[in-house]
């Protein structure tokens, strides 16, 4: 912010990290509705929770991720350079 200028603006940086908190985006989505949601899904901001997609995905479907994704995951830190899931 110091560099860009915008000092006057901490205030407004302040706001918006407190309204990328998880509770309060789920509590908006479900007064508001959340353009991003797909179609079929009940909601975008579901749990909030670390890897709690193991309690959902099956090991295929795990898998065919991975492989359709691999290099951006590895890149984003999903997945160690061999490929390995980091937990």
């Amino acid at each position: 912010m110091e560099f860009l200028g915008l000092n006057d603006k901490l205030d407004r940086l302040q706001k918006a990290i407190d309204f990328s908190d998880f509770k309060i985006l789920k509590k908006q989505e479900q007064e508001s509705g959340f353009n991003e949601r797909p179609v079929k899904a009940k909601s975008f901001f579901r749990e909030g929770e670390t890897a709690s997609w193991k309690k959902y995905l099956t090991n295929e479907q795990v898998q065919k991720i991975i492989h359709t994704h691999k290099k951006v995951m590895i890149q984003f830190g999903y997945l160690s350079a061999d490929g390995e899931i980091i937990k």
